[in-house]
């Protein structure tokens, strides 16, 4: 099964609903939170600690987040590969991605905004370019949130260069090994994207609301 919940920051949460919210996760990811210098930046890390949270409880998974492990490249996950998970935020958008699936995914979304283009485009192949220049800027952030799906799927960071992944029909091709690409439409102006090394055939969506002690998932 694999489930993605997200989360609109639409305002700062009150000084104290935003520490009871905080009072939920280990104590050094709370310390990391409270370093943030902007709002934004500091509910987005919070929203997306809290939306694993609740994934994991829905999988029926006994992992606490103070288990939460880091590669050399600063990519989290948990020891045994139970589950694998990414979290991604742009603008006010907030989501995790947790599958019981696969435990290889990564997760990106973009809110959708004006840009030049040329400016990107030593990022793609002859066949992707064309096709961006061939239509909307939606397409271009279709190809951008691929690959950096793929990006953090691997892993590895900034060590990998958007031009090493091809994207084509659903699938991304990085070096000898292939990623299968699911869009994911829940919102019209962001663009989200998930990578995994099995085929995902279903993704369940949850938004969330704050309401009590935790955050209530509604399906959409």
């Amino acid at each position: 099964m694999t489930s993605l919940y997200y989360y609109l920051i639409d305002d700062p949460l009150s000084l104290p609903l935003f520490m009871e919210k905080l009072s939920l996760l280990p104590a050094d990811q709370q310390e990391k939170i409270k370093k943030f210098r902007r709002w934004q930046d500091a509910h987005a890390s919070l929203f997306g600690k809290l939306l694993l949270k609740q994934g994991l409880l829905d999988c029926g998974i006994a992992i606490n987040l103070n288990e939460i492990k880091y590669n050399a490249y600063g990519k989290p996950y948990f020891e045994n590969d139970l589950v694998g998970f990414n979290i991604t935020h742009s603008g006010n958008f907030v989501a995790c991605i947790i599958s019981n699936d696969t435990t290889t995914i990564g997760i990106d979304a973009e809110v959708i905004k004006a840009l030049n283009i040329d400016d990107f485009q030593n990022l793609w192949n002859i066949n992707e370019w064309a096709d961006i220049q061939n239509n909307d800027v939606n397409v271009f952030y279709k190809y951008w949130t691929s690959k950096e799906a793929v990006v953090k799927a691997i892993g590895k960071g900034l060590s990998i260069s958007l031009n090493e992944i091809n994207v084509n029909n659903g699938v991304a091709q990085m070096g000898n090994e292939n990623y299968f690409i699911t869009n994911v439409n829940i919102l019209p102006h962001v663009v989200i994207n998930v990578a995994s090394k099995q085929p995902v055939s279903d993704v369940r969506i949850y938004k969330f609301n704050i309401q009590g002690a935790l955050i209530k998932s509604e399906v959409e």
